[in-house]
């Protein structure tokens, strides 16, 4: 095909977990080679976003899970001889699952792919440096990633976007966990790279280093893109540290809770009781028995 019988516009969802995995953008821009000169591609560019996290129950979880591997007489058979190995072999599944964002300890860097430019050979190793700056004292258990999209129009363009701070979608975000984590104070820069390197498995391996400056600790991890750990269960933990009230204050102060409470009845002053002033009826916000509430009256007693 020439450019002048060439198509005006290629349309595609070539985007996998973390962007890259599957390795359909490779195909995406291969199609390149049918569009116009002046054509356009829909998505246009995808960036890859990336931050370092702290969850230690996603850490213990997937720590706990080589704890079979600790027994000596399983059925006669001593298996923890394979606890390192299966204890390592977790840790190379990246995990996809959505999270609250303030599990993010540090502003996001990322790496864009241009479709109409870059070429399928850019994609076959994929290496990005980065300088985390901590906003707060954490332990760091590895990074997370998500991505945009971009569809650049004539007039206007519209994003796609997987963020954790956006609705989900069915790409959700991953998250790839080192076996030791990183103690950071806030401002310490934490220094490393992450390289996609393509495979045979439509997919890539994700090789993660990282370090603190002033510091000889270092960490990383080698995970396996295609075989992740599917996660996500319908509920987004919130980070332990976040409220600044009581969270059971909160919920048995609310208007939308039960009373607890008496009348003095006999037109007596009205009694508090946890520190509420009752009303002359107890409601309770849910199906009752179809016997009515008796509210206490001391001057029965």
């Amino acid at each position: 095909s020439t450019q002048s019988t060439g198509v005006d516009t290629i349309i595609s969802e070539p985007m996998g977990y973390m962007l890259y995995n599957e390795r359909m953008l490779e195909t995406y821009i291969h199609a390149r080679k049918w569009l116009k000169k002046e054509g356009r591609m829909f998505p246009t560019k995808g960036t890859l976003y990336l931050a370092p996290f702290s969850d230690e129950g996603l850490f213990q979880e997937v720590s706990n899970k080589a704890n079979f591997w600790y027994q000596t007489f399983f059925y006669g058979v001593d298996l923890s001889n394979l606890r390192q190995q299966a204890y390592t072999e977790y840790f190379k599944q990246p995990i996809v699952d959505t999270f609250d964002p303030r599990h993010l300890v540090a502003k996001p860097i990322k790496h864009t792919t241009d479709f109409l430019s870059d070429t399928e050979d850019s994609l076959k190793k994929i290496s990005v440096d980065f300088t985390f700056y901590p906003h707060t004292a954490a332990h760091v258990h590895g990074l997370a990633f998500w991505f945009d999209v971009s569809f650049e129009g004539s007039q206007k363009t519209v994003f796609l976007s997987t963020a954790p701070s956006e609705p989900l979608t069915h790409w959700y975000q991953v998250r790839c966990l080192t076996e030791t984590p990183l103690y950071a104070r806030p401002g310490q820069p934490i220094i490393g790279n992450v390289t996609l390197i393509s495979n045979k498995r439509q997919s890539y391996d994700v090789k993660l280093e990282m370090n603190l400056a002033g510091s000889s600790t270092k960490v990383g991890n080698v995970l396996d893109l295609k075989n992740p750990y599917f996660r996500y269960t319908g509920a987004v933990a919130i980070p332990p540290g976040t409220h600044t009230t009581s969270p059971s204050e909160q919920y048995w102060s609310s208007d939308s809770q039960p009373q607890t409470g008496y009348s003095t009845g006999g037109g007596g002053a009205t009694g508090v009781y946890n520190g509420y002033t009752p009303a002359a009826t107890v409601k309770a916000p849910y199906p009752t028995s179809p016997n009515s509430y008796n509210v206490y009256d001391e001057n029965t007693y």
